[in-house]
């Protein structure tokens, strides 16, 4: 089985391939066709093996294999990982959602969630946030070619749902209803390019958003405390107001002792 990690590199690999040579993308049946799997095997295996990333040297050994390679390699490491656990609350909150939301919805319920996973501080989550994120990225870029490749969104979409099914279910009598629904789900997330930005920049955004959402949360945590304080000074007005009428008391009855000692001194 792949890790997450593992997986997220050879999605990433083969994502900065493609964003290069987008063209292999416009071949007649990409993403339907099969490709060769021991030559999917070799790409996933030269990827992982690469510990030194070289561009020039990358792209040469890529150029070695079609495109339909390219894509087995890709459903070869998702299909052998175990990215989410279906058991897990969040997901069975996905799956729920999905089930009985329209599509519009059902869309933007998916995308705040692989937003959600690329923002969490879990090193898993955040990889499979990237491996969501990449493999939209690549089927939509091949969506662009669609009058070269055949390959509508409608029919990409199609190919997604299964796959996410497959992520986010363990009860085989959901697989019909999910399925139907990722398919048109995936169908307008491809179509509205929810994921056509660079990854990079994505993850760049939100690295950069986290200190304004500290600095917010610090600011809302002073004017907090500004409130607790205000609201601790105006219970103590009452209390204050008494101590003080008290002290004016005290004042008044040393005075009229002290004139009392010095009548008697004087012996008025």
């Amino acid at each position: 089985m792949y890790s997450s990690s593992e997986v997220a590199k050879v999605l990433r690999q083969i994502t900065l391939y493609l964003q290069e040579n987008p063209l292999v993308l416009a071949k007649e049946g990409v993403f339907r066709l099969s490709g060769n799997q021991t030559a999917a095997k070799k790409i996933v295996n030269n990827i992982l093996q690469n510990k030194s990333f070289k561009k020039r040297q990358f792209f040469a050994r890529m150029n070695n294999f079609p495109i339909h390679d390219y894509v087995s390699a890709m459903k070869l490491v998702l299909n052998e990982s175990n990215l989410l656990n279906p058991e897990d609350l969040q997901v069975q909150f996905l799956r729920e959602n999905l089930e009985t939301s329209e599509p519009e919805q059902g869309a933007q319920i998916l995308q705040e969630y692989i937003n959600d996973l690329i923002k969490s501080h879990d090193n898993n989550e955040r990889n499979v946030g990237e491996i969501f994120y990449r493999y939209f990225q690549i089927i939509t870029l091949a969506s662009t070619f669609a009058e070269k490749n055949k390959m509508s969104p409608d029919n990409l979409g199609k190919i997604l749902g299964p796959s996410i099914e497959k992520l986010i279910n363990n009860d085989p009598q959901k697989v019909p209803i999910l399925i139907f629904k990722l398919n048109d789900v995936c169908t307008l997330m491809l179509q509205d390019h929810f994921f056509a930005n660079e990854f990079e920049k994505k993850d760049a955004s939100k690295k950069t958003n986290s200190m304004p959402e500290l600095q917010t949360i610090s600011v809302e945590l002073s004017n907090l405390n500004k409130m607790i304080a205000n609201d601790v000074r105006a219970a103590d007005e009452p209390r204050k107001a008494a101590l003080i009428v008290e002290m004016k008391k005290s004042d008044k009855q040393d005075e009229e002792k002290k004139v009392m000692r010095n009548k008697k001194r004087l012996g008025l």
